[in-house]
């Protein structure tokens, strides 16, 4: 059944899917058969490279995808013993899905609980709006002077704006300037960060007494556990043998640098070829 579906790949492809190189970057349009192509490599890494499923990463930018693939993947190794538990071993989900899943195994070492939930983007922003508040408000009464001179220079609205945005900028205070061009700008700075600090604590200590991570949570716990643990960073990537990225063009800076830390390594470098001590990336780009 696989060599009849792996006879039908053009040339080019055939040729994709069995590519003994370290790091592979493929471009395509939308509806060329990126997702084929991924699939048939996670088979081709079943069926031929002698991989165990819990080697072979793939990493997709939605949930959707995601399913789609574990669908297709169980259709083509259905003549395997019990292809769904085989699926089920295979590291297939978004980047989010994947952190949570490395962090589970290590709460502890990020100071976590092992029974942690995931919010979800609703659940965020509300609870972000709801500790800004409530922190504005104690600030407000304590007379913060750092809130003071903000609302001075920014007023109300479009300091939350400033302050709410930083979420996403992960502290990046570059570019932030003088609306009035009365202030000098270091005080500014200094002012939007002494007032994030203590929403960002309070936002903080309110997960924790929760038992819940946010999206960034995950990936910059994850960054952080396999950076500063070089064991566990040594275990996974002698554990993954194959690393697929879908839409690569749209991951973040921290996912690509979760990615590479799991992509490279003294064994990459020894040995290269799939199937032995080395890791093969590759990349789904539009």
């Amino acid at each position: 059944m696989s060599e009849i579906q792996d006879i039908s790949l053009t040339a080019k492809q055939h040729e994709i899917v069995h590519a003994k190189v370290p790091r592979l970057v493929i471009e395509a349009q939308p509806g060329s058969g990126k997702t084929r192509l991924l699939v048939e490599r996670l088979v081709a890494g079943l069926e031929k490279d002698g991989f165990k499923p819990h080697q072979l990463v793939a990493i997709t930018f939605t949930e959707k995808a995601a399913q789609e693939i574990k669908d297709r993947v169980i259709a083509r190794v259905s003549h395997l013993g019990s292809p769904q538990q085989a699926v089920d071993q295979l590291w297939i989900s978004t980047i989010h899905g994947f952190c949570r899943r490395i962090l589970k195994e290590h709460a502890w070492e990020v100071g976590l609980s092992t029974t942690f939930s995931v919010l979800s983007s609703e659940q965020t922003i509300f609870l972000k709006n709801k500790i800004f508040k409530q922190t504005f408000q104690k600030l407000l009464q304590e007379k913060d002077p750092a809130l003071s001179f903000l609302l001075t220079e920014y007023g109300f609205y479009k300091l939350k704006s400033l302050v709410m945005g930083l979420y996403e900028k992960r502290f990046q205070l570059r570019g932030v300037t003088d609306p009035r061009g009365t202030a000098p700008s270091a005080q500014i700075l200094e002012s939007i960060f002494s007032v994030f600090q203590k929403i960002e604590s309070a936002y903080q200590d309110q997960k924790k007494q929760k038992n819940v991570c946010d999206f960034d949570d995950l990936l910059w716990n994850c960054f952080d556990l396999l950076k500063s643990h070089p064991v566990i960073l040594k275990r996974y990537r002698q554990q993954f043998k194959l690393i697929l990225v879908d839409e690569f063009q749209d991951t973040n800076d921290v996912q690509r640098l979760i990615v590479d830390l799991l992509a490279q390594g003294p064994s990459l470098m020894v040995n290269p070829f799939i199937g032995f001590e080395g890791r093969m990336s590759l990349f789904f780009m539009k």
